[in-house]
């Protein structure tokens, strides 16, 4: 950068600046902002920020360098972690929380929607979304698999709205090595974390840094007083889901039942690769219990 661009906007940005400037014939009228993001380092920019806004020509000025983008991105993990994997630079046993739900959802044909997930169990879908709005604590969430335990978590947010659930989403993470999680657990506090590991002693510490921590469990796990226990998807609500998945009456009445035995048996049913999706010894014993439950009245 060459010492005449070092007290405003460096080259490239004067082009963008003279470019946006061509491409916005009402900005006299006070009416349009200029945002301005420049990937490097910019020493002046609040100089120059409030050099332009001066001028009077746009509604408001702001500008982004490479250190603003870095310190938003330490408040953002999940953001983080799809811009690394949109560079090609994939990030080591993390995955953001939306993309975890496009994954697990994405393996059946039609993709599992937020009403058959949440399957009547609103109750538990709230005490999640309160509990993430309240101070940074640990809670466990068990269901028949720690996968759908995720997904729960997951469906629960995407069902809010729009900004609701982006704010909540740039924020959550499911870490699968403890490598990773020291990592991302000394980010500023904030966060949503989901340790999926098969140690979680070091998941507490991370509450201590102001993060919200939830351990999912599998039906055969040890619960506690933390723990929110998901009950079976209520068969009704699973029939209403798949109609509106584009399956017949009939068809969404057996489909339904399938749910209620455990999500884990309707997402192999409905599989687009049923031979990839391996039955847990878990999903399996808690059916058996349903079926006999069902059986003895």
């Amino acid at each position: 950068m060459g010492a005449e661009h070092e007290r405003g906007l460096p080259k490239e940005g004067e082009r963008e600046l003279r470019e946006a400037d061509e491409r916005s014939p009402g900005r006299g009228s006070l009416k349009k902002h200029l945002c301005l993001r420049y990937p490097r380092r910019w020493p002046n920019k609040e100089r120059w920020i409030e050099e332009k806004r001066a001028e009077a020509i746009w509604g408001d000025v702001r500008a982004y360098d490479a250190d603003t983008l870095h310190a938003w991105l330490e408040q953002a993990p999940a953001v983080h972690i799809w811009l690394s994997r949109h560079m090609g630079k994939q990030p080591p046993d993390a995955i953001d929380l939306e993309t975890y739900w496009e994954d697990w959802s994405g393996v059946t044909n039609p993709p599992f929607s937020v009403p058959l997930v949440i399957g009547g169990r609103q109750a538990e879908a709230s005490r999640l979304l309160e509990w993430i709005s309240g101070v940074s604590t640990l809670i466990s969430l068990q269901a028949e698999t720690e996968q759908e335990a995720i997904a729960f978590l997951a469906a629960s947010i995407q069902g809010l709205p729009t900004d609701d659930r982006d704010r909540l989403f740039s924020r959550s993470a499911v870490v699968m090595s403890e490598e990773s999680w020291r990592q991302i657990s000394f980010a500023r506090a904030g966060l949503v974390l989901v340790p999926q590991l098969p140690d979680v002693q070091a998941a507490p510490a991370a509450v201590g840094r102001g993060h919200h921590v939830l351990v999912p469990l599998a039906r055969n796990h040890p619960t506690d007083q933390t723990t929110i226990e998901l009950p079976a998807v209520d068969r009704n609500v699973a029939r209403e889901a798949l109609v509106s998945l584009g399956f017949d009456e009939a068809e969404a009445d057996e489909l339904a039942s399938l749910a209620w035995r455990g999500l884990a048996i309707l997402r192999r049913r409905l599989a687009m690769s049923p031979a990839l999706m391996v039955p847990t010894r878990t999903a399996g014993a808690a059916a058996v219990a349903r079926d006999s439950r069902w059986t003895l009245g």
